[in-house]
């Protein structure tokens, strides 16, 4: 939406309040000698300038006010306003340049728009700037804030995760972003943004021509603001303009109910990205049944995709699953998003057709001992697999899971971490016999519960044993042992 700026920081500023406040024939509507650009009555004569997304209103005091003095005083104003002062290029609507030497009002009629290019900015550092948008609108400086944003003058990166800040300070954050093109990593993860203020956030993506990575984990989010950024990013002619470095976009634990998968179209578009994490975002049993978002996840160059805690139907679990891009994924996480047994083969296909994958997380797949035997044979078809995740299935037995990781570790020494938490109860001979596999193993992270004190205090000093001054052992309800 453009806005028009009025400074009242002169004496000409008067004149701008009664410019606007007269009835439009005084200016525009009429023939009147009020109207004529070269009449010497004391009305103001106003030029309004487009810089950016913002309409900035000039006085024009005297006849002899050129191009470059218009230039000037609306990069004044503009920086009174938002922080960053702009070195401008001015020329008609249709384009045409204008030469700074020329007198606007020998060019011009009363309230006429021009516009202008950037050619570059003026830039206080962002706590200088805080500091200034602050005193401008009232507001006292928020140290916490300021902290974050010196911070950013030793490394290109904003971390504001879980913090509590007020809407009015939310916004200043955004103002005093906009034109910073060195941002790189933003997060906002666990701090309560909502719509409104998201659509603060998409308003700098034009600056955000280096960004990285964008975390809005938890932040209240709906389907309104992926609407939006999807808007943003199909309307955006510039490449530069469209987040042409964006590698991670996590967007965990908002509400994205009803059909959003469409708005998911022109994220996936975006050629930089490797990394989608929509972990528990309530999306539709129907998500992957959109054949275009399919098509543009096959053609992805995704490396993690992240899609647990939203429960799928069978059929957009079998359309992602041959949708995923086989050729670059690392890392897929599925837990809490099965609820068909008859998809474990499926999952195990595309196992053996994905050889750079490096971790699998199936927990609260309602895996049951059968199911074991397909992982077994698909992993062998994944040498680089290190992690691997089967949790909260509580319908699997020690037999099933030693069986499992006897066979899987016999064949693949890059698998480093294993967790299964929440599946059996464990007795002395299976603690045992876990002991036996793990020795000649290259785990070196593994996590269990369900195993009484005296069979982990016999696990826990195998693992220091083995591993020595590296060994990190925690234990109580559950066992973790990893390595420092």
């Amino acid at each position: 939406m453009e806005t028009v700026i009025e400074d009242n920081s002169n004496d000409s500023s008067s004149n701008v309040s009664e410019a606007v406040t007269e009835p439009p024939t005084n200016f525009q509507g009429s023939n009147t000698p009020q109207a004529n650009k070269k009449d010497g009555s004391k009305l103001s004569f106003c030029i309004k300038v487009k810089i950016t997304d913002k309409l900035i209103l000039v006085p024009i005091p005297e006849d002899s006010c050129s191009i470059g003095w218009l230039a000037e005083q609306a990069a004044l104003r503009y920086q009174d306003l938002l922080g960053s002062k702009p070195h401008l290029t001015l020329m008609t609507k249709d384009g045409a340049f204008l030469s700074r030497t020329d007198l606007v009002k020998n060019l011009f009629n009363n309230n006429e728009e021009i516009a202008s290019t950037v050619e570059f900015w003026d830039e206080p550092s962002l706590n200088e700037r805080y500091v200034q948008l602050c005193e401008k609108r009232g507001l006292k400086p928020f140290p916490s804030i300021q902290e974050r944003l010196l911070n950013f003058d030793v490394s290109p990166e904003l971390n504001f995760s879980g913090c509590s800040i007020p809407n009015p300070q939310i916004i200043l954050i955004f103002s005093v972003l906009q034109h910073f093109q060195n941002l790189q990593h933003l997060d906002f993860s666990g701090t309560m943004i909502t719509d409104t203020i998201a659509s603060e956030i998409i308003s700098c993506f034009p600056s955000f021509s280096s960004l990285v990575s964008l975390n809005m984990s938890c932040c209240c989010l709906t389907t309104e603001t992926v609407k939006k950024i999807s808007h943003y990013l199909q309307e955006q002619e510039s490449i530069k303009a469209r987040l042409p470095y964006l590698k991670t976009f996590i967007m965990d634990s908002n509400v994205f109910h009803g059909k959003c998968d469409e708005y998911f179209n022109a994220i996936l578009q975006l050629s930089s990205l490797k990394v989608v994490s929509l972990y528990s975002c309530n999306l539709i049993p129907s998500f992957f049944e959109n054949y275009k978002l399919c098509e543009l996840l096959k053609n992805s160059s995704l490396e993690e995709f992240n899609v647990a805690g939203n429960i799928f139907s069978e059929r957009s679990i079998n359309n992602l699953l041959h949708s995923l891009p086989k050729e670059s994924l690392k890392k897929l996480d599925l837990s809490h998003s099965i609820q068909s047994h008859s998809l474990i083969p499926n999952i195990c296909a595309f196992l053996i057709s994905t050889p750079v994958l490096q971790e699998i997380h199936l927990e609260g797949c309602d895996l049951k001992n059968e199911d074991l035997s397909l992982p077994i044979q698909s992993a062998f078809h994944c040498p680089q697999l290190r992690v691997f995740n089967i949790s909260s299935n509580v319908q699997l037995s020690c037999v099933a899971i030693l069986d499992f990781l006897k066979l899987i570790l016999k064949d693949n020494k890059s698998l480093s971490d294993v967790f299964m938490t929440g599946t059996c109860l464990w007795d002395m001979r299976s603690t045992e016999t876990l002991i036996c596999i793990l020795s000649s193993s290259n785990v070196s992270n593994l996590m269990l519960d369900n195993i009484p004190e005296s069979c982990q205090e016999k696990l826990v000093e195998f693992w220091k044993n083995r591993w020595g001054e590296k060994a990190s052992c925690l234990s109580g309800l559950f066992c973790k042992l990893s390595l420092l």
